[in-house]
């Protein structure tokens, strides 16, 4: 692997680089930038800076330069809220037996490229990070996305055999096996709900066919008993209607024309439910 030279980077300045080091560069902390896209929580900034002003700074933040050359920080989110707090209360801090005040030792890398990218890098840079069972799990499903977007557009070649988990503990500092036991819980939980939506999604969408067909059939029925009773009524009145002179003629043809519309409706009803039967 080519070893990245940071004294090529422009914007820094001969006497903030520590030779003894060979790669740390002392950046005022107004001059670091927090990651936008930085998946961690910063808390206990309390409890870190007295940590730090008895202990001194253990490792160096690490940043790249920004399309703007500004410096971005990629680890060292909690320290830098720490060595502002200690700078704004007038207290020194150490680094490796050099005292400082204002500053942070800063480790320099190259610029990502791309969300995915930005994403791996940070929680590569912070992979020695005490996390919470909560953050854990956030770390996982943020490297997860990262990485599979990575495969898909070919940055990444996953090896035959290897496990996303695997890839993703190598990248978080996670332990395999709780990366293994949290992708199979939310694998089953995510199932789960698919499953159950879909299934109750189906038993709605069938219960209510099956409504639909029972007060269809119960419609056709009574429309059929109603047209029979009038159709044998009217099969049993073969009087001669016509030779009663004495009945309004008028009065007979709209009881023709009454019984005439009673047929072709029973006819009608008849084939509907033939059909409905098939």
């Amino acid at each position: 692997m080519t070893e990245f030279n940071i004294k090529g980077l422009p914007g820094t300045k001969a006497e903030d680089f520590d030779a003894t080091t060979n790669r740390v560069f002392f950046v005022n902390l107004e001059d670091l930038i927090p990651n936008d896209k930085n998946p961690y929580e910063c808390n206990d900034i309390d409890e870190l800076a007295e940590n730090i002003q008895s202990q001194g700074i253990i490792t160096p933040l690490t940043a790249y330069k920004g399309d703007y050359q500004e410096n971005v920080l990629l680890s060292g989110h909690r320290r830098l809220l720490a060595l502002q707090k200690l700078t704004n209360d007038g207290i020194q801090y150490s680094f490796h037996g050099k005292m400082l005040i204002g500053k942070a030792p800063v480790l320099f890398t190259k610029q990502p490229f791309g969300e995915s990218d930005t994403a791996l890098a940070l929680v590569s840079a912070n992979a020695q990070r005490d996390l919470t069972t909560a953050e854990k799990n956030h770390i996982i499903d943020v490297t997860l996305a990262s990485l599979k977007t990575q495969i898909k557009q070919g940055k990444i070649a996953k090896e035959k055999g290897v496990r996303l988990a695997e890839l993703v503990s190598t990248h978080s500092g996670i332990a395999q096996h709780y990366v293994k036991d949290y992708l199979a819980r939310k694998n089953k939980e995510t199932a789960g709900i698919v499953d159950e939506t879909g299934q109750q999604e189906k038993d709605a969408a069938s219960e209510k066919v099956m409504k639909e067909q029972s007060e269809y059939k119960k419609v056709v029925k009574a429309g059929e008993s109603f047209l029979k009773k009038l159709n044998a009524f009217y099969e049993s009145f073969d009087m001669d209607l016509d030779a009663y002179s004495t009945i309004d003629q008028e009065q007979i043809q709209k009881l023709k024309d009454q019984a005439s519309k009673i047929m072709e409706c029973y006819a009608k009803l008849g084939w509907v439910g033939q059909d409905n039967d098939e």
